[in-house]
């Protein structure tokens, strides 16, 4: 097992397990296994983690909040919440069990950490004001041929009081929006939001090959301003610390 301890942009530090026994398959990407150590080394995961950051940002402190992170991957994201968020309630599940583990070595004891299938978490019924959904098969095509994903996508709406945010590569994979202004897709999701769900889209943070969404319930019937939109070029840095087979 190997375990790399990285610090993320000064906010905090994380433990990443890799317990796979075979050392080649720590090449592959393709695996499910971003959350692996040698992630923490890639310059488009540098750029995710600073705009996650600035999504944090952007809701300040919530110490009454409770939050739920169903595709929680090694706790990254939650160490971010934890150092910027301060909710009262947190709750990380992923369903590979490398993550579960570097999450439960990275996060306070005050953090639920549990091995699951987001799927049926999202669709369990249970309520928290913030919902962060980083599953980065949210795209319309994949829901428009995926129920199942679908239905998981539905159930964030159902699960969230305040706050649901969830990551959009819809327009970085599709070329009929190249060369486009990609405010335009934003401003078309915000409205289909606002009228079918009851929630605005109000801050789109965007990083190249994808966007995190972060929406909250609707104030009025439809609110024809459009979200707020941030574009992060410059990675977090982050270091690693330590490395230890």
């Amino acid at each position: 097992m190997r375990v790399t301890t990285a610090d993320l942009g000064g906010l905090c530090e994380v433990k990443v397990v890799d317990g796979r026994e075979d050392r080649s398959e720590r090449a592959r990407i393709s695996d499910n296994a971003p959350h692996a150590h040698y992630a923490l080394e890639r310059q488009d995961i540098h750029i995710e983690l600073e705009s996650f950051k600035e999504v944090c940002d952007g809701l300040g402190v919530q110490e009454d909040w409770s939050v739920c992170e169903p595709f929680g991957g090694s706790g990254w994201h939650a160490s971010i919440i934890q150092a910027m968020v301060k909710p009262r309630a947190h709750l990380v599940n992923d369903i590979a069990h490398d993550c579960t583990l570097s999450a439960r070595m990275t996060l306070p004891e005050s953090v639920e950490v549990v091995q699951g299938d987001g799927y049926d978490l999202v669709q369990s019924h249970e309520r928290w004001d913030w919902v962060h959904a980083d599953f980065n098969l949210w795209t319309l095509e994949r829901m428009a041929g995926d129920a199942a994903l679908r239905k998981a996508w539905l159930a964030l709406f159902g699960a969230a009081e305040h706050c649901i945010s969830f990551t959009d590569t819809t327009p970085y994979n599709n070329m009929k929006y190249a060369g486009r202004d990609i405010g335009l897709w934003f401003d078309e999701v915000d409205r289909w939001l606002q009228v079918l769900m009851g929630w605005k889209l109000e801050h789109v943070v965007c990083w190249g090959p994808a966007a995190m969404h972060v929406l909250h319930p609707c104030k009025e019937a439809f609110n024809g301003h459009g979200p707020v939109i941030q574009v992060v070029k410059e990675p977090m840095k982050v270091s690693i610390l330590s490395v230890e087979e």
